[in-house]
Formats: structure tokens, sequence, C-alpha cells
């Protein structure tokens, strides 16, 4: 099957994003943080690009929930400003 520029372009999007939510789910927030800042202006841009805020519901246990804030205070720190 031969994808389209677009196609791949978004594949490499979901790529970047799932990578890098890893990347915070194993790090805390600051340290996710500071890994983030160093990333080069493209990948940021990737991630902020697809990424979102995630909001978590009364449901989701703890720990879902701090890897849900940490996920955001990346998301805050790199794509807000």
């Amino acid at each position: 099957m031969k994808t389209t520029d677009t196609e791949e372009i978004k594949m490499y999007k979901i790529l970047i994003v799932s990578i890098f939510s890893l990347f915070v789910v194993s790090c805390n927030s600051s340290t996710a943080i500071q890994e983030a800042r160093k990333l080069d202006p493209a990948t940021k841009a990737a991630f902020c690009d697809t990424a979102r805020a995630i909001l978590w519901s009364k449901d989701d246990t703890f720990e879902t929930k701090k890897q849900i804030k940490e996920h955001n205070a990346v998301f805050k720190a790199i794509c807000r400003k």
C-alpha cells in the first residue's frame, strides 16, 4: 500500500505523540518538562499539533490522574507560550 505525504506526516505525528506519551508517563513532571524543552522545534511542533490537554473522571485511578497531570504539565510547558 502506497501512502501519501499527508498520511506519512500524520503517522509521523502519531508516532511522536506515542513515544512522547511513554516518556512523560515514565518521568515525574519536572523531569519530563525539562527533557521536553530540550527537544528540537520540529518535534515540539508535531507534539503540539496533535496533543491536547486531557481531562480525567472521578472514576479514574490515582495513578491515571497522576499520569494525566504529568502529560498536561508537559503540554502546557511546551505548547502554550
